[in-house]
């Protein structure tokens, strides 16, 4: 599914309080159990947030931030730089 403005808002919210608030296990953000009520107490980000954990899985599973990279057009542009190290 293509992801909007919005969608990408709420995952951004979701991976800033998931940043701090840690819990064992990325899946347990989502669970409607109290794991310990006095360490780890329940978030139900599903139902404060509006994203499923299937949809947020996704998105991160997708997501990459990289630095463009120039020549993609070439087909060799990969080992160009190695290629460069032999002259």
């Amino acid at each position: 599914a293509i992801l909007s403005v919005r969608e990408f808002r709420m995952f951004l919210g979701i991976v800033l309080l998931t940043s701090v608030h840690r819990l064992p296990n990325r899946r347990d953000y989502w669970s409607t159990e109290t794991i310990n009520p006095h360490l780890f107490p329940t978030l139900e980000i599903g139902r404060v947030c509006g994203m499923s954990r299937t949809r947020f899985e996704e998105i991160i599973s997708v997501l990459c931030f990289r630095q463009p990279v120039e020549g993609l057009d070439q087909p060799w542009f990969q080992v160009d730089s190695l290629l460069a190290d032999f002259h």
